[in-house]
């Protein structure tokens, strides 16, 4: 598995290094996320989609 996980890290490297928009698109995400509590609008999804979404009240 850390072969795996250095062969990933050098490929994205050299992509970044060269500059090449395709090669970093090559590259596989490393998580999936979004910045939803960082921007997001509860009211925008909620028209879209009929979904309300609470505001974080506490942390998990």
């Amino acid at each position: 598995m850390m072969e795996f996980v250095e062969a990933l890290q050098k490929g994205s490297i050299e992509a970044l290094q060269k500059g090449s928009i395709e090669a970093i698109r090559k590259c596989p995400k490393a998580d999936l996320h979004n910045h939803f509590v960082l921007g997001g609008s509860r009211n925008y999804l909620k028209e879209h989609t009929g979904r309300e979404i609470q505001p974080i009240t506490k942390p998990r």
